[in-house]
């Protein structure tokens, strides 16, 4: 699970609800700074939180309008937690390393409790 899996919009839409587990997705484009800065990022964090997550990327262009309209992706990059394919929390800017760690950090040790709990 160390890895990130990268997407096209159409291969995201076709496979997401067969997603299992806590997934952090990353919807980017490779115009915007930020979603550089958050791709480098990703691929530690794959490593991290191996045991936890899995990780995705999804390149997404304007005319993608799909998938912009089912994820309401607003703006870039745009991060979405989902847990078996359904949206449970969301970012919508960059955040520091050590602020997304801990982001990440609370979101597995809640959503991994309440699953082993039901």
């Amino acid at each position: 699970m160390a890895q990130v899996q990268n997407y096209s919009a159409a291969q995201f839409l076709e496979t997401v609800d067969r997603h299992t587990g806590l997934e952090f997705v990353h919807f980017s484009s490779p115009l915007f700074s930020g979603c550089k800065y958050i791709s480098k990022q990703f691929r530690t964090l794959a490593r991290q939180f191996d045991a936890q997550l899995s990780f995705s990327e999804v390149a997404i262009e304007l005319q993608q309008t799909d998938l912009i309209r089912t994820f309401e992706v607003e703006q870039l990059p745009t991060l979405i937690l989902l847990q078996e394919g359904v949206e449970v929390e969301r970012i919508e800017s960059v955040l520091p390393p050590d602020e997304l760690t801990e982001f990440l950090e609370l979101c597995a040790s809640f959503y991994v409790e309440e699953k082993s709990e039901n």
